[in-house]
């Protein structure tokens, strides 16, 4: 990740209460190896270790691609961890839970991927297909896949689902062809394309 501010303080502590230990600058490449509420800790070489806060860091989008599934920890470390669910993304429109009577302005996913799930609901919202977003059924989610012992990719944050009650594992379903373009277009594999069909899912890997 790297620094967007042109001078960044680093942290004792993740809060500005804590005592400044270092500064970095603009441009400068940092490493994410834990995040607190709002604030990560970084390595960032001869600048310092320490906490920063995430509003002046980010990923560049076009810095990586999706990975093989055997390439997942390279990119995006090991599952489970603060890293996986400390992103945030701003919809452009509130979404209605799948699993719950409310709305959400605002889902959590990996801090690597908040650039690109941003990038993907503005375009289907700029598109005007934001009403075909009926539900929207979780992006991490710390599992295994279903009727197995491997790693869902929901627990690295990089998956989502959408429209579940119309798109069941197994089944064909109904996503709009428009948004599987738009999430392919990002680099997302749809999941109407596995040998079990899961209509429902995109994820952030790149498969044959």
């Amino acid at each position: 990740m790297k620094v967007t501010a042109s001078a960044l303080n680093i942290r004792s502590g993740p809060g500005t209460d804590f005592r400044v230990v270092g500064k970095v600058t603009k441009g400068v490449d940092v490493e994410v190896l834990e995040v607190h509420g709002d604030w990560a800790w970084v390595e960032a070489g001869s600048w310092g270790n320490g906490w920063v806060n995430q509003a002046y860091i980010a990923v560049d989008a076009k810095a990586f691609g999706p990975p093989a599934p055997n390439e997942i920890e390279r990119v995006f470390g090991e599952p489970c961890t603060p890293a996986c669910s400390a992103g945030r993304v701003e919809l452009p429109l509130p979404l209605k839970l799948g699993w719950a009577n409310a709305r959400v302005t605002r889902v959590a996913c990996h801090v690597l991927m908040v650039p690109i799930f941003t990038a993907v609901f503005h375009e289907i919202h700029a598109a005007g297909l934001w009403s075909e977003l009926e539900t929207f059924d979780g992006i991490y989610n710390c599992r295994a896949i279903k009727g197995s012992q491997n790693r869902s990719t929901h627990s690295w944050g990089i998956s989502v689902d959408l429209n579940a009650a119309k798109n069941p594992m197994g089944l064909i379903g109904e996503m709009d062809p428009r948004i599987i373009a738009i999430f392919n277009k990002h680099g997302f594999h749809w999941g109407g394309r596995f040998s079990r069909r899961d209509d429902m899912h995109f994820e952030f890997v790149k498969r044959s």
